[in-house]
């Protein structure tokens, strides 16, 4: 599993296993606690229930022979989390399957009067589909995130391939690595965590429409041209500093100004929704209107120097704004492609 979320360029500052849960919290402690409190109840086969009738079904926490349950352990570790981290939330990401499950836990926190109780939460999201329909493991059509990581990183690499056909092997990789990534995790991340998807991974990696190699396309282009200032005019990014912005008059650049402008709304409102589909969007804006600015206003044709560095400082937002935001959503850049 840790290999796994390597490659994917994920890490977690702490690991919680099953079998160490029952040496920080003692769950006899607790099924006591419950019991004295009338929040648990004796089921006639022994059985240990949390008491949430008639607002939720009653929920087994202990079966009958004594052995634990999800409800068991989750109990545990949530108070071990709280009192060893001293959280200011807990957040469960677990999938809409689990809606109620998260409901009865949080009511049985409630109920044995846990401080913290309304500072839980569940992130509900919706089940990620294939273009054929749901993944199913018992017809084997479950995707196996190591398999999928390679399979799309093939696919990458056919294109670099097909259009970079003189670059070095060890590039090859190093690029089809970073732009797989990109398509997997923004394709992941650009829907309303919510809502159910469905999973492609071909249109995963187009260069073009709403995908992580487009935005990551769109940067390299960007910086290209900072490079080509640099060779070509001998203009650094650091001259930029001294660009009057007031020269920006085209509507393809007040539009571009316009977008950059709500870059910070955007992460306000994924921290606040708790899905980052608000600055996917925002960073697809933000591409869409540069390659329209691009392809419309040849940045290093300006009339005079002032016009030529304002162009470059719009062009340097850009990319600080597209870097941010990629490095936001753990997807790396690419200078070149």
């Amino acid at each position: 599993m840790k290999e796994t979320y390597n490659k994917f360029g994920t890490k977690f500052d702490e690991w919680f296993f099953e079998s160490e849960m029952f040496h920080k919290g003692n769950k006899n402690e607790l099924i006591e606690e419950g019991l004295s409190k009338g929040v648990f109840g004796k089921e006639e086969n022994g059985a240990i229930s949390a008491l949430l009738e008639p607002e939720l079904p009653n929920k087994v926490i202990v079966r009958g022979d004594g052995t634990s349950l999800y409800a068991t352990n989750d109990l545990i570790l949530t108070q071990v989390k709280f009192d060893e981290f001293n959280l200011d939330k807990a957040v469960w990401v677990v999938a809409n399957e689990q809606d109620l499950y998260f409901k009865q836990l949080f009511k049985i926190f409630s109920k044995l009067g846990r401080k913290w109780a309304n500072n839980c939460f569940h992130l509900s999201y919706g089940y990620v589909n294939l273009p054929d329909g749901k993944m199913k493991s018992r017809e084997g059509t479950v995707v196996d995130a190591d398999d999928l990581l390679k399979e799309v990183e093939e696919l990458a690499l056919e294109e670099i391939t097909k259009r970079y056909p003189d670059l070095d092997e060890i590039e090859k990789n190093n690029r089809s690595r970073k732009i797989a990534l990109s398509g997997i995790k923004f394709l992941l991340l650009k829907n309303d965590a919510k809502k159910d998807m469905i999973f492609n991974k071909k249109l995963a990696l187009s260069f073009e429409g709403e995908t992580g190699p487009y935005i990551q396309y769109t940067y390299a282009r960007a910086k290209s041209i900072l490079r080509k200032a640099q060779k070509e005019l001998n203009i650094n990014e650091e001259n930029l500093s001294k660009a009057n912005y007031s020269l920006l008059t085209h509507e393809k650049e007040k539009s571009l100004i316009m977008v950059l402008g709500k870059y910070s709304d955007s992460i306000k409102r994924s921290w606040e929704e708790l899905s980052l589909h608000p600055l996917c969007h925002e960073l697809l804006k933000v591409s869409e209107e540069f390659n329209s600015y691009y392809h419309e206003v040849p940045v290093l044709k300006a009339k005079n120097e002032e016009e030529l560095l304002a162009r470059l400082a719009l062009v340097k937002a850009t990319t600080l704004v597209l870097e941010k935001g990629l490095s936001l959503l753990d997807i790396e850049f690419i200078e070149e492609m």
